[in-house]
């Protein structure tokens, strides 16, 4: 996985995209997030001055989370992120976008 591959202090910058309605098939719209290791941890924030409109992967998007990170783009919520936790846990109250092993977090 990328986030193993960063070494202390190594960045990532991954575009998080939906679907929204209106946009052509085949085309997510969202934000970029940026995602620092810090030994064992991920820190993370999303860069809202950088909004991305790509092609998307749709063979490895998460149909469940879908609904989470759009949700999260239209409140505001994603802006709240402050880091990527990895770590099974159940949704808790700083949960933004939450699944299993893999949560963005506020």
């Amino acid at each position: 996985m990328w986030l193993d591959a960063l070494t202390d202090r190594g960045r990532l910058l991954v575009p998080l995209t939906v679907e929204f309605p209106g946009m052509p098939t085949g085309i997510g719209k969202g934000m970029t997030l940026l995602v620092t290791r810090s030994g064992s941890e991920w820190q993370a924030r999303a860069l809202g001055a950088m909004p991305v409109a790509i092609y998307s992967l749709r063979d490895i998007r998460d149909p469940g989370r879908g609904p989470q990170l759009r949700q999260a783009m239209t409140t505001g919520g994603l802006l709240k992120v402050m880091r990527r936790r990895r770590d099974k846990h159940d949704l808790e109250a700083s949960c933004v976008v939450h699944g299993r092993g893999s949560c963005l977090s506020a």
